[in-house]
């Protein structure tokens, strides 16, 4: 658990947390014969993995989200879907839509017989924002929205401001400038209690609706946060993603 929280929170310790973590839950154990895993040896793992595809790279990552998934319990379990929901969101962070939406609609079919609304929830979104991104459709931000209303609704908001960050995006992109903004001050918002993952996002948003009012420096200023919290977090896609803004917004 202590090592989920710090990867949650994307604390500076969390990799070598986890790394130990892992080291010791998948250490042989002849004691213990032939037993099943614990469930939370796999999160812990799909942990890592999420981890090391926001740091390092999703083909450093990959081979790490599967041999999680080989430490489900048994096929259908309920963590399988949660490992799913990581991996399908590592592939998202690296553009790998179909391959994303693949993942998620794996961790929707799990969720969906095991009856796990939350994780139900989380895949639909993550489907949703890869859908969006391949086919453009106005009926996936829709889906994404609800998925997104539920979670707040009934205070299921681990990871939440990532869909707060996509949906700042995708609104601004639809020139649906205050629900862009609306969305991009939850997602700050969540950063400030512990959840840093929208937060570059949503910065970048903010700093295009600036620079679109001809705010040139107050743009400027926006991205430079952007900067802040993608180096806190140590997100090389998601200064990827910065540089890519500066580029476009020259273009403006």
């Amino acid at each position: 658990l202590h090592g989920q929280a710090l990867a949650a929170q994307c604390h500076a310790l969390a990799l070598p947390a986890l790394e130990a973590v892992a080291a010791r839950a998948t250490q042989s154990r002849p004691d213990l014969g032939a037993r099943r895993p614990a469930p939370g040896v796999a999160y812990m793992l799909a942990c890592r993995a999420s981890l090391i595809a926001d740091r390092d790279s999703l083909e450093a990552a990959l081979p790490a989200f599967e041999n999680a998934l080989r430490q489900v319990p048994t096929a259908g379990h309920e963590v399988e879907s949660s490992v799913l929901c990581l991996q399908s969101n590592a592939l998202l962070w690296h553009g790998r839509w179909a391959e994303a939406a693949q993942a998620a609609q794996a961790a929707l079919r799990v969720a969906t017989r095991v009856r796990s609304v939350y994780l139900v929830a989380m895949s639909s979104a993550l489907r949703a924002w890869a859908d969006w991104q391949l086919h453009g459709r106005p009926d996936a931000l829709d889906e994404l929205e609800a998925a997104t209303a539920w979670l707040d609704a009934n205070d299921k908001r681990l990871f939440i401001a990532l869909n707060h960050g996509r949906l700042a995006q995708a609104q601004a992109e639809r020139g649906q400038t205050a629900m862009a903004r609306r969305h991009a001050a939850r997602a700050l918002a969540r950063w400030r209690q512990g959840d840093p993952f929208g937060a570059p996002c949503a910065w970048r948003t903010l700093a295009l609706l600036a620079w679109q009012e001809g705010r040139v420096s107050l743009a400027q200023r926006r991205l430079a946060r952007a900067d802040a919290a993608a180096s806190a977090r140590g997100a090389r896609h998601e200064m990827d993603h910065n540089d890519r803004c500066r580029q476009r917004l020259q273009q403006v």
